[in-house]
């Protein structure tokens, strides 16, 4: 849901669904553990969500990691 994107997951074991964009279940299969199908129909999106722009990404996260790092190696060697 946060990034605002249809999804349709399928298992082997429990239950399948389609969801919208919303995170509303348009489909799904019934019992667990039985074979089934079911068929559905998901628009693609292209809209960039406020989630999606302000995420931080692997870099940001990585250099707050070793900002972190730093001050934790600098102030053991202070004490």
């Amino acid at each position: 849901m946060e990034q605002a994107r249809p999804l349709i997951r399928a298992t082997n074991t429990g239950v399948s669904a389609f969801f919208d964009s919303r995170g509303r279940i348009l489909g799904q299969s019934g019992e667990l553990f039985s074979a089934q199908s079911i068929r559905g129909r998901l628009a693609p999106e292209s809209e960039i969500t406020l989630y999606h722009r302000l995420h931080p990404g692997p870099e940001i996260c990585l250099a707050l990691l070793a900002l972190v790092s730093l001050f934790v190696c600098s102030r053991n060697k202070n004490t």
